[in-house]
């Protein structure tokens, strides 16, 4: 019976940018929901207005909705801190979602949604942390922003409305390349499954996180990227040089088991290719290896996070500091240190503006 796969970052930034045969059979019949990391931009992005002209700015060529169709995504997750780089792109876009038939979730406006895999119903409610610097602009939708306290309100919420459906949270959080969850995101994620979620799903990172299985319920922390070309962005270049960027995880969700497929990304082709359990690959190995953590307490976690886990990070970390909770003292520290990347962020904007820095992946 078909499953419900949820994938990572899916951008498609000009038409045949990627060969994705190989994997189209092997998703064949499985319900998909990808990450949508920037809009579907109707005009050129050379003619198209940025938000930030700081950073690098995502977008999908109009050619998107016909590669979301050939792969039978049937929703997808507008949190993210790249769906709204374009003024004014991220209702366009959700025109021409629905107007082929796909639906969203994870604005402000429709933070959730409901899908029917099998003879199961999944609600999925999304929400982009403000660590990757989500942003909301006046006169558009706008992603929906991560709160800890009232997502979790939210999700009892939504399981007290619906008893009989599994509950689905997707968060976009985390640092980029960083193979090991925040211990913030990490003890937020327990703490969603003790409130009713069945799943938690994450991403941002670019890169696989581990995961955990837990009585009531599964986490995976970072699924990596999905559909994510390394090239050019409207003259920027998006590169990673960190290997792992390479491996790519999906999550297939179903009545009665929790499933993975194994992608890998070749940057030279521009290609992404299913990798086959036995062929060199242990998946439980693999698994082991991300997941050195399962089963550690909360303050275990944090004392092996400060000590082994941040050496993870597979580029520099830049300074961020580490989110150790987001409650009680562990709350207020967090506080700070969203006020530290603000200052760090806005210097940063000035020295590039004044040609002492350069954007990161130029």
């Amino acid at each position: 019976m078909s499953g419900l796969v949820f994938l990572g970052d899916t951008v498609w930034p000009a038409p045949d940018c990627m060969d994705i045969e190989a994997i189209i059979g092997g998703l064949h019949g499985k319900q998909l929901v990808v990450n949508l990391e920037g809009p579907i931009l109707e005009r050129s992005p050379s003619e198209s207005k940025v938000n930030n002209r700081f950073k690098t700015n995502l977008h999908s060529d109009p050619q998107m909705l016909q590669v979301l169709k050939r792969l039978n995504v049937v929703a997808c997750d507008l949190a993210n801190n790249h769906i709204n780089d374009y003024v004014g792109s991220v209702s366009p876009t959700i025109r021409q979602l629905t107007g082929s038939g796909i639906d969203y979730f994870g604005t402000v406006d429709r933070n959730h949604t409901e899908i029917i895999a099998g003879n199961t119903r999944y609600i999925l409610i999304g929400a982009c942390s403000e660590l990757p610097e989500c942003k909301s602009f006046p006169g558009d939708a706008n992603p929906n922003l991560f709160r800890p306290r009232t997502m979790l309100t939210q999700i009892a919420s939504l399981k007290t409305a619906h008893p009989d459906a599994r509950v689905v949270c997707v968060v976009h959080w985390g640092y980029e390349l960083s193979g090991f969850p925040e211990p913030a995101d990490r003890e937020w994620a327990h703490r969603a499954i003790e409130a009713g979620a069945d799943y938690v799903i994450g991403h941002h990172p670019h890169v696989v996180q581990g995961v955990e299985q837990l009585e009531h319920g599964f986490i995976a922390y970072s699924l990596g990227n999905f559909l994510m070309p390394q090239g050019l962005f409207n003259g920027t270049r998006l590169q990673f040089f960190a290997p792992e960027v390479l491996t790519q995880l999906g999550v297939e969700l179903s009545a009665d088991a929790v499933r993975f497929h194994w992608f890998q990304y070749d940057k030279e082709k521009a290609s992404l290719a299913p990798v086959i359990a036995g062929n060199g690959f242990d998946e439980q190995a693999m698994l082991r290896k991300l997941s050195p953590f399962a089963g550690m307490t909360h303050a275990q976690y944090r004392r092996w996070f400060a000590s082994e886990g941040i050496k993870g990070h597979f580029a520099k970390r830049r300074g961020g500091p580490i989110y150790r909770g987001y409650f009680g003292l562990h709350g207020i520290a967090a506080s700070v240190n969203d006020w530290y990347m603000l200052c760090k962020r806005r210097l940063r904007k000035e020295l590039i503006r004044v040609g002492l820095h350069r954007p990161y992946n130029w």
